[in-house]
């Protein structure tokens, strides 16, 4: 058996038609949720991006939640373990944190290959002004707009067709992979997709099946005061976040009909999961994100195993992101190491007995400006 990890940073699982959307366009996922199981109340454990990476890869909690810090030497992680078993493994990404700053996430893998140009990563430089698409900046938080904004507009100058996305090169990458290794006797790949994280700029043609034609201040980041914005502004914003996941979905399309061409399909599992979500309007919030509101907290998570488990079901009973690690090692048939916190729910997929967690946690990784300095954790049950 094989696996494929498909990380979308930022999707919220209520954009998506197979849990109720009834204005994004996500064909791919609808076809995709009638062989796989999803998953209603997956919260965020560790808060944000890296922090919830190091729940999954280590299968563990922090102390009590990740710091957002970069993944530690010899520590036990899921693509190690495959890989100790006999697994090729790759990390294919675009997430700049995973790889900026040192952070280490593409040590356990055999191979690894980063697609350079998404949000701060320190990619393109020249000297040319930076304009901003805003002009009012009372509305937005103008240190980190200013800081990720302009980085951003560096690495995407020169942008023409969809082939000079980041997030294409990154399916594109991953499709090139799968036909070199098809015939890999078992192989672990995890694509860790940074897009619909903001800022959301997909080609025009997505944007426009949302919002034709807008020609209003474009926001890329932080808005801190909804009732800021006009209404035509805040359509803008929702529209290019429907546009980008409309993007992904398109992607993920062109991946599964890849896996099927190579004949992959039937021996291997896909995991679609993503590490949060965003406000878009909700508590007068603009592409922030905090834990105590569940537009945010709640991930997305849908998994098509060999045998199809639990296809087509809604599964309603908590999990969180270092139940992952154990659940596809349990899969595999691989013992969970005792050092992983996670349970795996393989048993639920299977209509077998099941122990559900009462309550899940989730904690924002320290101290942030955008939580009023505070270090906010949550409690959430079934109710």
């Amino acid at each position: 058996m094989n696996f494929i990890v498909l990380m979308s940073d930022t999707l919220r699982s209520d954009h998506l038609q197979p849990y109720g959307s009834k204005w994004v366009q996500t064909p791919y996922a609808s076809e995709f949720a009638k062989t796989a199981a999803m998953f209603d109340t997956c919260w965020a454990g560790s808060f944000p991006t890296l922090p919830n990476r190091l729940d999954l890869f280590t299968g563990r909690y922090g102390e009590p939640i990740h710091a957002w810090l970069p993944l530690p030497y010899g520590e036990t992680t899921l693509p190690e373990v495959m890989r100790k078993n006999g697994y090729i493994t790759s990390l294919i990404c675009d997430t700049p944190h995973l790889i900026n700053g040192g952070h280490n996430f593409d040590f356990p893998f055999h191979h690894w290959e980063f697609i350079r140009g998404q949000e701060v990563d320190r990619y393109g430089m020249d000297d040319k002004a930076v304009e901003f698409p805003f002009h009012d900046a009372s509305k937005v938080n103008v240190t980190v707009n200013n800081m990720h904004t302009a980085q951003y507009i560096r690495n995407t100058r020169g942008r023409v067709t969809e082939e000079d996305w980041a997030t294409r090169k990154t399916f594109d990458t991953a499709i090139r992979w799968l036909e070199k290794n098809a015939r890999q006797e078992k192989f672990f790949l995890w694509i860790d997709g940074f897009d619909p994280h903001e800022p959301q700029l997909p080609p025009k043609k997505y944007i426009d099946m949302y919002d034709k034609d807008y020609d209003g201040q474009v926001f890329l980041q932080h808005v801190l005061d909804a009732n800021k914005l006009s209404a035509e502004e805040l359509h803008n914003i929702r529209a290019r976040y429907a546009g980008t996941v409309t993007f992904v979905d398109r992607l993920f399309g062109r991946l599964l009909e890849a896996l099927e061409d190579l004949k992959l399909a039937d021996d291997t599992c896909i995991v679609w999961v993503s590490d949060h979500g965003t406000q878009l309007g909700e508590h007068g919030k603009v592409l922030l994100k905090q834990v105590q509101f569940n537009e945010s907290a709640r991930t997305h998570l849908m998994i098509r195993t060999p045998n199809r488990d639990g296809a087509g079901k809604h599964f309603k009973d908590l999990v969180q992101p270092c139940d992952l690690a154990p659940t596809l090692l349990d899969l595999a048939g691989l013992p969970v190491p005792e050092r992983m916190h996670g349970k795996s729910y393989l048993p639920l997929l299977q209509g077998k007995p099941f122990a559900a967690r009462e309550v899940a946690i989730t904690g924002h990784a320290g101290t942030n400006r955008f939580c009023g300095g505070r270090f906010p954790m949550v409690a959430r049950d079934q109710r």
